[in-house]
């Protein structure tokens, strides 16, 4: 298994990740598949987690096999669900480009921004925005406002641009999933370490308990899991110091 395990794992991230680029990043609407596409990967992240601490918790493992499948599949549903309904909606909120629309909305467009520009300019504005009449009083022209109100041209150098910014918001997207996914690996990860931290102690509890003689195979108590498993998050969290 420390074989057989690392490589499968590498193989199905592998999958995963050009699956995922494929089907979001180098299509023609990145933004929107990939919004599409996370309820159905917390979905698969959600079944895989919950199917294996079925397979391997105690009280769980001695389950009929479809108990284990139908149980996934809930949480599974639960996960797309609530990953439709409330997450996406906030993720497209947030997007970068919503960010830029948001900013770009707020700024002043034509005759205000040029009025604006001659108010903070203190009736000193440039030749395009303003001339002087009669007795030094500054005016606006209206052939400046009419330029100034016009939306300017899009270059065809801009098509790029917008498709880098649909990438950039597809990849966005994913930030919220990655730490889910991070979540879920600790969870499992923290649950191997915990069990291999505490065979040592156990088996020294167990020999001080029921004597060298016991050759019964016993549970390690839970409080000795317990304990494990705080000095495993511990650790953690002081980033090993």
């Amino acid at each position: 298994s420390w074989v057989l395990s690392p490589a499968l794992a590498g193989v199905f991230g592998v999958a995963i990740y050009f699956s995922t680029r494929r089907l979001t990043v180098l299509t023609a609407s990145p933004r929107r598949n990939a919004l599409r596409l996370l309820p159905l990967l917390y979905a698969l992240s959600t079944f895989v987690m919950v199917l294996l601490v079925m397979l391997k918790s105690k009280p769980t493992k001695e389950l009929p096999p479809y108990v284990m499948v139908a149980s996934a599949v809930g949480a599974a549903v639960v996960a797309a669900l609530v990953v439709h309904f409330v997450l996406v909606p906030r993720v497209a909120a947030n997007l970068p480009s919503a960010a830029g629309t948001a900013a770009a909305a707020a700024e002043p467009t034509g005759a205000c921004k040029c009025l604006l520009r001659f108010l903070v300019g203190g009736g000193k504005g440039g030749a395009n925005t303003t001339i002087e009449r009669g007795g030094g009083t500054p005016a606006i022209e209206l052939t400046d406002l009419g330029k100034a109100a016009a939306p300017p041209p899009t270059p065809a150098a801009d098509v790029a641009t917008a498709q880098s910014d649909e990438e950039a918001d597809a990849i966005f997207a994913f930030r919220n999933l990655l730490v889910f996914v991070a979540f879920l690996e600790s969870f499992a990860h923290g649950a191997n370490d915990t069990a291999n931290a505490t065979a040592a102690f156990a088996a020294m509890y167990n020999a001080h308990e029921y004597g060298l003689a016991a050759c019964a195979a016993r549970e390690t108590p839970w409080w000795i899991m317990s304990l494990a498993g705080l000095c495993v998050a511990l650790g953690v969290n002081l980033m090993g110091y």
